[in-house]
């Protein structure tokens, strides 16, 4: 009898965790509230996410999506049509006064890809006027090869923190110049990061540490389980590095803003 009444606690005692685990799956994890009033210094920053980096894999794939689990394309794709994200702008600024949240015609555009239409041989079809048989087709999340994100960094004087909000994201693909035969990147838009973090963290996201614990999406940005490089910081000009810094300078670049950020909040204290 004693041994069917321990039992029968394991089991709810399971039952409980689950259910909490589920729960806490459901909702995004709170940011300490702040006063605009107590934030003394703040920065936005620019960063880019390359998904050919091993840590970043996770937001990479499946390609294929699986029953449990989707690429963070897929799922941005399944968000906007289902119109549980929302705030999409062409640029990063979010605000009404400086642009107008994107349609779902304009989405569904920058979302599809012309792709050449060839024979058994591969020699492109041409109509009847000469002109070479394009269609188009719904962009496949192995075409996103990074997002960026937008973020502000700000030290809190209540508490004596520097502290990090992520205000936009955008899905990036690689695009080549024919004329130079070199490649850029290019973001398809960005989407206003707060206005979908609950969303995200109804979606399972592939945690490589631990299969028994899984993570959502929203875990992984806002515990900041990727590696990223510095693309720009708010200036003067408006410019990004990439406009006067290449190749490693351009590295140098990156890590030289995030040591300067840190260093503000050392530089902060005294002994």
């Amino acid at each position: 009898m004693r041994a069917f009444i321990i039992s029968v606690a394991l089991l709810i005692h399971f039952f409980l965790i689950v259910k909490e685990k589920k729960l806490n799956a459901q909702n995004p994890s709170s940011y300490s509230y702040v006063r605009e009033a107590d934030m003394m210094w703040s920065k936005h920053i620019w960063r880019a996410i390359d998904l050919r980096e091993k840590i970043n894999l996770p937001l990479y794939y499946p390609l294929n999506e699986l029953p449990e689990r989707s690429s963070l394309f897929r799922i941005i794709q399944k968000g906007i049509y289902s119109g549980e994200i929302s705030n999409i702008y062409e640029y990063d600024v979010f605000t009404n006064e400086f642009g107008r949240p994107l349609q779902l015609t304009e989405i569904k555009k920058a979302m599809t890809e012309l792709l050449d239409v060839k024979d058994s041989i591969g020699e492109p079809l041409l109509d009847a006027l000469g002109n070479q048989v394009t269609f188009r087709d719904t962009l496949k999340p192995d075409r996103i090869v990074q997002y960026w994100l937008k973020e502000e960094w700000f030290f809190d004087k209540q508490r004596s923190v520097l502290e990090v909000r992520i205000i936009g994201i955008a899905p990036v693909i690689e695009v080549g110049d024919p004329s130079t035969d070199r490649f850029g990147y290019k973001p398809l838009f960005w989407i206003y990061f707060p206005g979908c973090r609950n969303y995200f963290s109804k979606n399972k996201c592939y945690n490589p540490s631990n299969d028994a614990q899984w993570i959502s999406f929203d875990d992984l940005f806002c515990k900041r389980i990727f590696s990223s490089y510095i693309l720009q910081e708010s200036n003067v000009y408006g410019r990004s590095i990439a406009s006067y810094a290449q190749g490693d300078e351009a590295l140098l670049e990156s890590e030289r803003i995030k040591e300067d950020v840190f260093k503000f909040e050392e530089n902060l204290w005294h002994y």
